[in-house]
């Protein structure tokens, strides 16, 4: 919505419906790889509420190191300090590209 409207303000009566080109797909898709991890993050917070799961996993993680639940989230976490300005920054220059209608 945001880089919509910074398309719009620059490109007026440009809209991403009937858009063509490189641009509205670079808005469109790169942000969603910038949520998958924090979504992963997010899910994982949740599995550590519900008491049952959390045991299950745990058990899991301990054949193999670095799976427990705070590397795990130690790594989405790095992981996502790196996607997620990359694929934000690729979604700017998606808006900031004219836009064949």
């Amino acid at each position: 919505m945001v880089l919509g409207q910074l398309h719009a303000a620059l490109y007026a009566g440009q809209g991403l419906v009937g858009a063509r080109g490189i641009g509205p797909v670079l808005m469109s898709v790169a942000p969603l790889f910038a949520a998958i991890p924090l979504g992963m993050l997010l899910a994982n917070l949740a599995v550590l509420y519900i008491g049952p799961a959390r045991r299950a996993l745990d058990r899991e993680a301990r054949a193999q190191p670095n799976t427990d639940f705070s590397a795990a989230q130690r790594q989405l976490l790095r992981l996502s300090l790196i996607v997620a300005p990359i694929a934000l920054g690729v979604a700017v220059v998606g808006a900031l590209l004219p836009w064949q209608t």
